[in-house]
């Protein structure tokens, strides 16, 4: 994108056209943008109190608070130019000095840090040990990294007299501390006046990005020097014209996608949650405004919507109680191509988000999946390599049980009412273990389901499959091919075979690198849901689709009896209907989609037997309708 700007607008009138724009001082440049930052606040806050639409926030403050010394002049003289040689001091925010907010409910001033951890940011951390002297006499801000200090004069400059930085606010070594805070870390961002992101560092190496500072960098010019494009025409009544130049803009979501900082688990609920969020990146500065869905750049790009929709999932107000939406498998989806410094915090690093999402539907979260939805949230598999699972951290059958970026299908997501649960949960049952604690402070965690589904033996191929093209040959449904058609190029797929050694279907297997030894088994596969397509023999794009509730055409299709007696004798693939009695429109072939899930018996003698344990192999596809057999219908535990 190229935009064309003035020669006139801050900056001296060049002489002649050649003339490049004469280059701002440092001071002046920090100046405008700090103004440019106060202004964006000023008009989020007018736009606040005139607005109808009711605002969302979390019920607490967090208990602890950086006083930044507004009280000692700072907020209004503004940080010093030559250090922070002050002292900071941690408060109990219920001392801290409120202000009343649009609404005219009381509410603490503070800012938050949301930030990369490395060594430096390590060192600075509150423990135990020194938590009593930074709460009576405070830490001198120089002695903090310089990402913290920037944070400081980031909000001193804002007018935030608080501040909240997790490292410092909670004491890393007191399990009980961290519990408390982390149980409604949602609250603490919904409650921020303003988030300050730092995307640009000043680390000398990637392990210490984190503490290396942030403002250096935003606050300098933007490092591509402008073209020269020409001049204006003189005006009609002798005015002067102007020389143009034009540089190339900075994409936001580009930048946000391509920051470090945005492959942070935490960061996810912390740019989800938080009402307003000022991103730091290298000679640039976004404001981000959550009530009001904008996003500004202090480069002149006109404001524009924010791209990101999962925030408006998280409070759209046609949220209705009851229901959890299916963006939620995208949240997970996005969430998990993030890394964690603690592999421990998997489920609670987004707990805030899933906290939030219980808070408006009512309904019970089991490890990562809800209730209303556990059937399909069973559907997830690798995206790209070969994923790595930590047992113990969550059961074997969530998301949270690996690391690796992990996807739904799309079909899934695009069209959910197409895709018929089968597997039927019955029972969750927990146990007393303190992690993970997947909405902190629920009495239990969910360790087990106990499930009713067909559960069938099968047989994986030896030989792995990296490309979709090797499983088309085997894919009944040659008139359209979506089921492989969003296959990940980097995965790695086996053929499932029945007993008779026919193939039936393809499967993913969530640690599988490739080689013969991934398709070591037993296996055994549960359906969990499926997709029943009725097409006409004559015309491959004409498709009748079972759904929920079913729509007139399927009615109109199973009154006809077709549907009962294709179903009574069930083939790989019915052959055309030569049936006179037929209307046109009603001689139409069955393709049938099974989608499982791939186990492994916790015991392999009693794999066979009511009430077997299972664990979570991978995901995968069957399209033989002979698959389902009644006989296979039971009860398993799934752990």
């Amino acid at each position: 994108m190229i935009s064309a700007l003035t020669g006139a607008a801050d900056r001296e009138d060049p002489s002649s056209p050649g003339d490049r724009p004469s280059p701002a001082s440092a001071e002046s440049i920090r100046t405008r943008k700090f103004d440019r930052i106060k202004q964006w606040l000023q008009e989020d806050w007018q736009k606040w109190e005139t607005s109808p639409e009711a605002f969302s926030h979390g019920q607490q403050f967090p208990p602890r608070l950086l006083d930044l010394g507004a009280d000692e002049g700072r907020l209004e003289s503004g940080p010093p130019k030559d250090g922070l040689d002050w002292y900071i001091r941690l408060i109990d925010t219920r001392d801290a000095r409120k202000v009343r907010i649009p609404g005219g409910m009381v509410w603490c001033p503070y800012a938050i840090l949301s930030h990369r951890w490395g060594p430096s940011t390590e060192l600075s951390r509150t423990l135990q040990e020194n938590l009593e002297a930074r709460c009576s006499q405070g830490v001198k801000a120089s002695e903090l990294c310089k990402t913290f200090q920037d944070a400081i004069v980031a909000a001193l400059e804002m007018g935030m007299p608080y501040l909240w930085i997790d490292s410092l606010c909670i004491v890393q070594d007191d399990v009980e501390d961290w519990r408390h805070q982390s149980s409604f870390m949602d609250d603490i961002y919904m409650n921020a006046i303003v988030t300050i992101t730092a995307h640009s560092y000043g680390g000398q190496t990637p392990d210490d990005d984190g503490g290396g500072g942030f403002l250096d960098n935003a606050l300098t010019a933007e490092g591509d020097e402008p073209s020269l494009l020409g001049t204006t025409d003189t005006g009609s009544a002798g005015e002067g014209g102007g020389v143009l130049y034009a540089r190339r803009d900075r994409m936001f979501e580009v930048d946000i996608f391509n920051s470090p900082l945005s492959q942070r688990g935490w960061i996810l609920q912390e740019r989800l949650l938080s009402p307003r969020i000022v991103h730091f990146f290298p000679s640039q500065i976004f404001y981000e405004g959550r009530l009001f869905g904008i996003v500004r750049a202090e480069d002149r790009t006109p404001a524009f919507r924010d791209p990101d929709k999962l925030r408006e999932v998280v409070f759209r107000p046609e949220n209705q109680a009851g229901a959890t939406p299916l963006d939620w498998f995208r949240v997970v989806e996005r969430y998990s191509a993030c890394r964690l410094t603690q592999d421990a915090d998997k489920l609670v690093a987004i707990s805030g988000i899933a906290k939030h999402f219980q808070q408006r539907s009512g309904v019970r979260y089991l490890a990562g999946l809800w209730a209303d939805r556990a059937a399909k949230g069973l559907l997830w598999l690798a995206r790209g390599p070969s994923l790595a699972r930590r047992p113990g951290r969550a059961p074997s059958w969530s998301w949270a049980s690996v690391d690796g970026p992990i996807r739904y299908p799309s079909q899934l997501l695009d069209r959910p009412f197409r895709v018929l649960p089968t597997l039927e949960v019955v029972a969750s049952v927990g146990n007393a273990l303190d992690r993970p604690r997947h909405i902190l402070g629920e009495p239990e965690n969910t360790r087990s389901l106990h499930v009713r589904a067909f559960v069938r033996r099968a047989t994986l191929s030896p030989d792995w499959l990296d490309r979709r093209d090797g499983l088309l040959p085997y894919y009944p449904l040659g008139w359209k091919g979506e089921t492989l058609r969003d296959l990940d190029a980097e995965g790695v797929y086996r053929e499932v075979h029945d007993e008779a050694g026919r193939v039936v279907g393809w499967a993913s297997l969530d640690e599988d690198a490739g080689g013969r030894e991934g398709a070591a088994g037993p296996f055994y596969t549960a359906i969990v849901a499926s997709e029943e397509a009725w097409f006409h023999e004559d015309d491959p794009d004409d498709v009748v689709y079972r759904t929920h509730p079913p729509t007139p055409q399927y009615d109109a299709l199973y009154a006809t009896g077709r549907v009962a007696a294709t179903f009574a004798s069930p083939t790989f693939r019915t052959p055309p209907s030569n049936e006179p009695s037929l209307p046109v429109e009603h001689r139409r072939e069955l393709a049938m989609t099974y989608w499982v899930v791939v186990l492994r018996p916790d015991d392999g003698a009693e794999a066979e037997s009511p009430g077997a344990k299972f664990s979570r192999a991978g995901f995968g596809q069957v399209f033989d309708r002979r698959w389902q057999r009644p006989e296979d219908r039971r009860m398993v535990h799934l752990i």
